[in-house]
């Protein structure tokens, strides 16, 4: 998946050009996703995210000629601090594990790994609320929030619900 420029308000995804979204499949669930990204400007990110008026993601961020895993929150309204900034760890590799696991009530937590083995939470378990006009999604995305174009990119080997 290309890193698409999304310039607009902040980083919110209700403009993003390129998310591959799905309903939640079940009123339970894991997705997680093998992701290896090869992002070129500073901000580009690519990871998963959970999508409705409210959402949340953990992604892949290139900062400062490092690599980071970070996850994020915002809502769909017209201010300046519609994304926020939740958790982060330095990434070891351009190649990791992410997953999100919503319960019964909507409550979803993320998590990342290195070896598809052992996750590690990050961030705070974030409430999935539906769309305007359907309801939550989860999926995919690769994106970057720089007015200059990027060859960055992501490939998503696979992605699985259990």
């Amino acid at each position: 998946m290309n890193s698409v420029r999304s310039i607009t308000q902040n980083g919110t995804f209700w403009f993003a050009p390129n998310l591959l979204l799905q309903k939640f499949s079940a009123p339970s669930f894991t997705a997680t996703t093998k992701i290896e990204s090869q992002l070129i400007l500073d901000g580009e990110r690519c990871g998963l995210v959970i999508m409705g008026t409210e959402w949340a993601y953990i992604a892949l961020v290139k900062s400062n000629d490092s690599l980071y895993i970070c996850t994020y929150e915002g809502l769909y309204e017209r201010c300046d601090k519609a994304l926020k900034k939740t958790g982060f760890v330095v990434a070891i590799t351009n190649t990791s594990y992410l997953r999100v696991s919503a319960d019964t009530e909507g409550l979803c937590q993320f998590s990342y790994s290195n070896d598809s083995n052992h996750f590690e939470n990050l961030g705070t378990p974030f409430k999935a609320k539906k769309g305007k006009w359907i309801g939550a999604k989860v999926g995919l995305f690769c994106v970057n929030p720089n007015i200059t174009e990027s060859n960055g990119y992501a490939t998503f080997n696979w992605f699985r619900f259990e």
